[in-house]
């Protein structure tokens, strides 16, 4: 081993003593890295297109869609308002930029600017009020570091660098997103996951167990990833209900993806790639035209969260509203409610065996509910039509009939049933 280890060290001496190198030839080994690092593919990269080259062309069949599947909990009379509303907090918003700019700055070094200050407190604000989110004081920290990073610190604490809001400057979606995303982590409860699996790990190391601190270490790193994932993701929601445009947030990930290693296994972060591609694909089922009327819903029924500044001269408190029933508070969404979400969209994607698969699973978590089977019928219905064979329009038939034993009164079951039977008749004819 030592022999070898010195053979190589001798060889990388003698290249770096050459005297007559060939720079031109360097040259031309560099560029051919630059081809796979080069940051200006990573930034524009859409992986997206990765995915519909996976997607099979169906034909034209018409899909039956009665709408079945939206939220609650709001109604169009009250988003009327909504435009009204804006006017009235603009006059509120105002007067905060007015406050914040009669911020004191003490030294240079140590202190953002009001106008960072009142950026960071718009967008939070936005994002808080729209997903009902102002049960806590926010603590907003500005860090006067070139540095590209945000973190949240215990349940209420986001922190930001000037480099990173720098960086997206023009560019409010994007940082909407990081903002979120941090906000996200607070929501999930990812610190309080991950600083107990990184205690059970020390504790492992205290007592001298190498597999449990190798299994905890392990479990450590992956979680750390997934939940920077689910960050990802709960974020990109949380800005929908805010209106913030997530093609444009999007840049926020492309900019990590150009500054990492690629190099996931002993990180406790995805690469920016991959992070890439799981907000692609998960943003491709969400509800975002229902998400925006509820934000709008939830703004219009609350009031311009005031700011403080905080006595440490680096922060702003964002302070909560007077507390409403807890019930009305953010939750993050449920598993039924995802599957749904999932079932439709692909559905309308006319993606049916992902579709089928989580109509399946929502129907299994919520078995007194109709809208599945009826789904279910229709995608059995699509499948017939598509390829003729009877074991479809069999299994349509079977998916309904559930429907009907919950309700056999109501009018998208006993219509399916008819259709299904002049489509069978049709067939037999």
């Amino acid at each position: 081993m030592k022999k070898v280890l010195f053979i190589l060290i001798f060889c990388l001496f003698i290249n770096l003593g050459a005297e007559a190198r060939d720079y031109v030839n360097l040259h031309l080994k560099e560029m051919k890295h630059a081809k796979k690092y080069g940051v200006t593919n990573q930034y524009f990269k859409d992986y997206s297109e990765d995915e519909k080259e996976n997607v099979k062309e169906e034909c034209n069949i018409k899909l039956k869609d009665p709408k079945l599947i939206k939220l609650g909990g709001y109604d169009n009379e009250t988003l009327s308002k909504y435009n009204e509303k804006i006017k009235k907090d603009n006059i509120e918003y105002q007067k905060i930029k007015e406050y914040l700019a009669n911020k004191k700055i003490d030294d240079f070094n140590s202190q953002a600017y009001p106008e960072d200050f009142y950026k960071i407190y718009r967008i939070a604000e936005k994002i808080i009020r729209a997903n009902n989110l102002d049960y806590i004081n926010w603590r907003i920290v500005i860090d006067t570091d070139r540095n590209f990073n945000a973190n949240s610190s215990e349940l209420n604490c986001l922190v930001f660098n000037t480099g990173l809001i720098d960086t997206f400057k023009g560019n409010d979606d994007a940082l909407a997103l990081i903002v979120a995303h941090e906000i996200s982590h607070s929501m999930l409860g990812h610190g309080e996951r991950l600083n107990f699996i990184y205690n059970q790990m020390l504790k492992a190391k205290r007592d001298g167990s190498p597999t449990f601190y190798a299994y905890y270490k392990r479990k450590y790193l992956i979680d750390s990833k997934n939940s920077e994932y689910a960050a990802d993701v709960e974020g990109a929601k949380l800005i929908t209900r805010a209106q913030f445009n997530l093609e444009n947030a999007k840049e926020a990930l492309s900019v990590i993806n150009t500054m990492d290693y690629k190099i996931e296994f002993d990180s406790e972060h995805p690469t920016g790639e991959n992070r890439l591609k799981n907000y692609e694909q998960n943003i491709k089922y969400f509800m975002s035209d229902e998400w925006i009327k509820q934000g709008k819903y939830n703004i219009i029924n609350s009031e311009v969260l005031n700011c403080k500044k905080s006595s440490d001269r680096k922060a702003i408190i964002i302070v909560r509203n007077k507390l409403k029933d807890t019930d009305k508070y953010y939750r993050p969404e449920s598993i039924e409610d995802i599957y749904k979400r999932i079932a439709y969209y692909s559905y309308l994607d006319k993606d049916m065996k992902k579709s089928q698969k989580y109509f399946k699973k929502w129907s299994k978590k919520d078995k007194k509910n109709i809208i599945p089977y009826i789904y279910l019928s229709y995608i059995e219905e699509y499948k017939y039509k598509t390829d003729k064979k009877d074991k479809y329009l069999i299994n349509a038939e079977k998916y309904i009939e559930k429907a009907k034993l919950i309700d056999d009164k109501n009018k998208y079951v006993n219509n399916q049933i008819k259709e299904l039977k002049n489509l069978k008749t049709n067939t037999d004819l």
